[in-house]
């Protein structure tokens, strides 16, 4: 599977300058929630489906918190929120999903926590901003923990981590935290660590549900905050699962969570257009909108699109019948990659040589891609009223025998759908 490339800092500063998703809105508001949050002991959930850019919002939150300028400043968002928010929240990210292995969710937490205090300067100190003071984290928590945490394993370089059962365990935890917090940190006046859970949802129930308990009872400290990015409606789920269906799981989430922030659909349009600049993008708009690609999907397709385009501009690549060309590479190839990415039985069909139909009532729903169908065609008024009949013509080009047809755009079609579809399987 070609894996999500992770946004650079310049990356997520241009998104916020361009508003490319039409999310600033959004961002602005989550500032100011979480500065009025901070003045309690708040759990908030961060509500998105599966994809939706959760993670996306949560990075470009972060590059606000590490600089000193206002990027926001057309979003109603004033220095004083900004002060706020740079002033007296310490934010770490910790990915559940890529933590699950762990057996004991509240520890594994913990010591990710030491390990980005220990690691990460921008958690000590930004700028001028000492928020925390900077101390021997591994050998407070060596001392701290005893019978709680075996650091033996992590120090040899091995990858496990012991942790010893008590009964008392999420007491002793809360003391633990409280005095790191508390004594070792010295967090300023005011001060607050921002923990951001990301992925809880994709985690294994077991893991999900006890990180969540974690939270409520270990974890619970008036100088910490948490900001859970989820799905609430599949963790919901999850719960009702998990206990047999004996609990409601979202009134079991109501009674963890303070605040519920639900995260808007991006605008797929401007996206598109700052991600593709100079290609035609007429019909992967349309295609992401019809099949309702959530943004981790439509980057998937924009990045086997631009593979394919770099595969065009850099090698060789004969036609004998550029319009066919032009079918193949705007209408085609998004069509095809974006149901392997949303429906892959449709994707079956159209690569068997018998799915003309799915395109078919792709044109008859989107008149305006039967005009763009019309327009790439080069199609004569009489041509015009045809447009199905060359389209499908050329489709039954892409599976045709014909030995003149191979050294034709097709080839670069298939080379190039088969190489790249076949590191997309989801």
């Amino acid at each position: 599977m070609i894996p999500d490339k992770p946004a650079t800092d310049e990356e997520l500063l241009e998104s916020i300058k361009r508003n490319v998703c039409n999310r600033n809105k959004d961002l602005a508001s989550l500032i100011k929630i979480i500065n009025y949050a901070s003045h309690d002991n708040v759990i908030m959930a961060l509500d998105g489906e599966w994809g939706s850019g959760k993670t996306f919002l949560i990075k470009q939150l972060d590059l606000i918190w590490k600089r000193d300028d206002n990027p926001l400043s057309n979003e109603a968002i004033t220095d004083d929120d900004l002060s706020a928010l740079r002033n007296k929240i310490v934010p770490f990210y910790y990915n559940a999903w890529e933590n699950d292995y762990s057996m004991d969710a509240s520890q594994s937490l913990l010591m990710a926590l030491s390990e980005s205090l220990v690691e990460n300067k921008n958690i000590i100190e930004k700028s001028e901003r000492k928020l925390v003071q900077s101390v021997d984290i591994k050998s407070f928590i060596k001392n701290k923990t005893s019978g709680l945490i075996n650091l033996e394993n992590a120090e040899s370089g091995k990858n496990e981590v012991e942790y010893a059962p008590e009964v008392n365990k999420a007491k002793k935890l809360r003391k633990v935290i409280s005095e790191m917090i508390d004594e070792k940190l010295q967090l300023k006046d005011g001060c607050k660590l921002l923990f951001i859970i990301d992925d809880l949802d994709r985690c294994r129930p077991s893991y999900a549900l006890s990180l969540i308990e974690s939270i409520k009872n270990c974890l619970n400290n008036d100088r910490i905050m948490f900001l859970v990015a989820t799905n609430f409606s599949e963790l919901g789920k999850i719960v009702k699962g998990y206990y047999g269906g004996y609990i409601d799981g979202h009134q079991y989430l109501d009674r963890i969570f303070d605040l519920k922030i639900k995260v808007n659909d991006i605008d797929q349009e401007s996206y598109i257009r700052y991600r593709m600049p100079r290609l035609e993008t007429y019909a992967i708009k349309n295609i992401a909108v019809g099949l309702k690609l959530n943004m981790r999907e439509l980057n998937r397709l924009l990045n086997i699109v631009s593979l394919y385009e770099s595969y065009l501009e850099n090698s060789y690549v004969f036609t004998r019948d550029q319009k066919f060309h032009n079918i193949c590479r705007y209408i085609f190839m998004p069509l095809f990659v974006g149901h392997k990415i949303k429906k892959y039985s449709n994707y079956e069909e159209l690569t068997s040589g018998t799915g003309y139909k799915i395109i078919s009532n792709y044109l008859n729903k989107n008149k305006g891609m039967r005009g763009y169908a019309i327009r790439l065609a080069e199609a004569s008024p009489e041509g015009a009223k045809k447009i199905e009949q060359i389209i499908e013509n050329y489709y039954n080009k892409l599976f045709s025998d014909d030995d003149t047809d191979k050294i034709e755009a097709k080839q670069s079609f298939w080379n190039v759908l088969n190489l790249m579809s076949s590191s997309l399987d989801l």
